[in-house]
C-alpha cells in the first residue's frame, strides 16, 4: 500500500514535468493534436471487448496458483494486442476518410503510425502493471514505471534542446518510456515459471466476467476524460480547445487524478482480499476506513486546486493557456463535491461482492444523460461545456453507487468525519486566500502553509478511531503503526 501511493507521488512529479515540457513545446495547436491522438487510443482501449486492464485487480487475486494467474494475464494481454493491431491497421487504411471527422485533418499517416505504436506500448504496459498490482506487488511497478518516466523525460528534453519538437517525435519518445517500463516488468514474470492453464470452469468464470466488465468500461467512457477530448475535437474542429481542456483536466488535473488513483489502485485488490478473508463485516470496515482516507485526501486537494487555479496554470503553461485556468477551477469544484460521495470505495465494495451487473445498470442509466448533455454543452460552450457535462455525470454516477453500496454492505456514512473534512479544507485554503499568490515562490508557500495547517488540524483533532487503525493494520501493519496512529484517538 505504501509503495502504491509512493509510486503515484513519483509518477505525479515525473509525468507533470513531462506534460509541462510537451505543453509548452508543442504550443496549443500541436498539443491539442497530440492529445486527440493519445486520448483516442485510450478510448479505443476501453472498447476492446475482453477483460479490461483495471478489472485484472478484481479477477486475478481469486486464483491462488501464481502460474495460473500468469496464464490468464498472458491470455488477456495477447487478445488485447491482436485487437489493437487489427484496429490500427484498419485506421491507417481509412485515415484519409475519417481524420477530418475526428478533428485530426492536419495529421499525416506517418504520425498515425507513431500513435498506433504509442497505443500498443501504453496498453501492454498498463496490463502488466495491473498483473503485479493484483498480486499487491507495488514495489516493482513503482521502480519500473519510474524508470520509464525518466527515459521519457530525458528523451523529450533532448528533443526540445535539438529543436526536433513535433507531434510525431513526442509520440515516439513517450512510447519509448512505456516500452522501458514494460520490458522491466515483463522480465520479472520469468520468476513465476511456466504459465499453467487453469481449470475450464475457472476460465469460463474469467471470460464470463468479461461482458459485465466490458459494459462497465464502455458506459464509463461517458464520464471519462478520453471521450470528452475526442468529442471536443470532433464537435469544435479546434485543437486549441482540446489543448485548453487537456491542460486543465489531464495535466494539472492529472496530478490530482494520479494521487487519488494511488489509493484507487489499492482499493479493488485490497477489498477483494478482505472480503475473501473476513466476509461482508470486514468489507464494511474496509469501506469505512478507505472512505475516510479518500475524503481526507480529495477534499483539501480540490480546494487547493480551486483557489490556486489561475496562478498555477500561468506558472506551468504561460499566457497562451490562460483559458485553462477557468476550466481547472470548474473541475476542482466538481471534484470537491464528488469527494463526499466516496466513489472508488463504493465501487471497490461492489467489485468485491461480484455486483458488476449493478455497476453496469448504473453506468447504462447515466450514459445517455452524459452524452446528451455533453453534445449540447460542447456545441454551445466548447471546452467549458465538456467540463460541466463530465462533472455532472460523475456526481450522478457516484451518488447512485454510494446508495447501492450502502444497501449491500450496510455501512453508516461518516457524517461527522465529512463535516470535519469540510472544515479542514477551509483551513487548507486560507493561506492562498490571504496571500493571493503570484509566481512560483508564493504559490509554493501558499500550498505548503495550507497543507501544513491541514496536517496540524488532523494531529490535534485526531479524526480516526481505534477501529480505523485495526482495519488498516489488516491491510498494512507498518502504515497502521506509524502514520494513522498519529491521527487516531486512543
Amino acid at each position: 500500500m505504501v509503495w502504491g501511493q509512493a509510486g503515484k507521488v513519483l509518477e505525479i512529479v515525473l509525468t507533470t514535468a513531462i506534460a509541462v515540457i510537451a505543453v509548452r513545446a508543442l504550443k496549443p495547436q500541436g498539443f491539442g493534436l497530440y492529445s486527440l491522438l493519445t486520448n483516442l487510443a485510450g478510448t479505443a482501449s476501453v472498447l476492446i471487448p475482453v477483460v479490461s486492464v483495471e478489472s485484472l485487480g478484481a479477477v486475478l487475486p481469486r486464483f491462488a496458483n501464481a502460474r495460473a494467474r500468469l496464464y490468464l494475464f498472458a491470455a488477456v494481454a495477447l487478445v488485447r494486442l491482436v485487437v489493437i493491431v487489427v484496429v490500427a491497421t484498419v485506421m491507417v487504411s481509412l485515415w484519409g476518410v475519417v481524420r477530418t471527422d475526428l478533428g485530426l485533418a492536419p495529421v499525416p499517416v506517418k504520425v498515425l503510425v507513431a500513435a498506433a505504436g504509442y497505443w500498443i506500448a501504453q496498453d501492454l504496459s498498463a496490463s502488466v502493471a495491473a498483473y503485479y498490482q493484483a498480486s499487491l506487488d507495488f514495489r516493482r511497478v513503482t521502480l519500473w514505471r519510474t524508470a520509464g518516466n525518466i527515459v521519457t523525460l530525458a528523451g523529450l528534453s533532448a528533443v526540445v534542446v535539438l529543436d526536433l519538437v513535433s507531434v510525431g517525435s513526442t509520440l515516439i519518445v513517450v512510447s519509448a518510456g512505456y516500452l522501458t517500463g514494460l520490458a522491466g516488468l515483463a522480465a520479472g514474470l520469468r520468476a513465476t515459471g511456466r504459465p499453467q492453464r487453469p481449470d475450464r470452469d475457472e476460465l469460463r468464470f474469467v471470460f464470463g466476467f468479461t461482458r459485465n466488465v466490458w459494459l462497465i468500461g464502455v458506459a464509463t467512457l461517458a464520464v471519462s476524460t478520453q471521450m470528452y477530448v475526442v468529442l471536443i475535437g470532433a464537435i469544435t474542429q479546434d485543437s486549441t480547445e482540446v489543448a485548453f481542456y487537456v491542460a486543465a483536466v489531464a495535466v494539472v488535473g492529472r496530478a490530482q487524478i494520479l494521487l487519488l488513483t494511488g489509493w484507487a489502485s489499492v482499493i479493488v485488490p485490497t477489498f477483494g482480499a478482505v472480503h475473501h478473508r473476513d466476509g461482508v463485516v470486514g468489507l464494511a470496515r474496509a469501506w469505512r476506513l478507505f472512505s475516510r482516507l479518500w475524503l481526507l485526501v480529495t477534499a483539501p486537494l480540490n480546494v487547493l486546486l480551486l483557489v490556486l487555479a489561475t496562478p498555477l496554470v500561468d506558472l506551468l503553461f504561460g499566457d497562451a493557456y490562460e483559458p485553462a485556468a477557468k476550466l481547472l477551477a470548474i473541475v476542482a469544484a466538481f471534484g470537491l463535491a464528488g469527494a463526499f460521495l466516496a466513489g472508488p470505495p463504493s465501487v471497490g465494495a461492489l467489485w468485491a461482492l461480484d455486483r458488476q451487473n449493478v455497476l453496469v445498470r448504473i453506468r447504462l442509466l447515466t450514459t445517455p444523460f452524459a452524452f446528451a448533455l455533453a453534445a449540447v454543452l460542447i456545441w454551445r460552450y466548447e471546452a467549458v461545456g465538456a467540463v460541466v457535462a463530465i462533472g455532472s455525470a460523475t456526481i450522478a454516477t457516484s451518488a447512485a453507487e454510494l446508495i447501492v453500496a450502502r444497501r449491500a454492505i450496510r455501512f453508516v456514512y461518516p457524517v461527522p468525519f465529512a463535516l470535519w473534512a469540510a472544515a479542514a479544507s477551509v483551513v487548507v485554503a486560507l493561506p492562498a486566500l490571504l496571500i493571493h499568490p503570484h509566481g512560483g515562490v508564493q504559490l509554493a508557500l501558499s500550498a505548503s502553509l495550507g497543507i501544513g495547517a491541514g496536517i496540524a488540524a488532523a494531529a490535534v483533532i485526531r479524526p480516526f478511531g481505534p477501529d480505523d487503525v485495526d482495519a488498516l493494520r489488516s491491510v498494512s501493519p507498518r502504515l497502521a503503526a506509524s502514520a494513522l496512529r498519529r491521527f487516531a484517538r486512543a
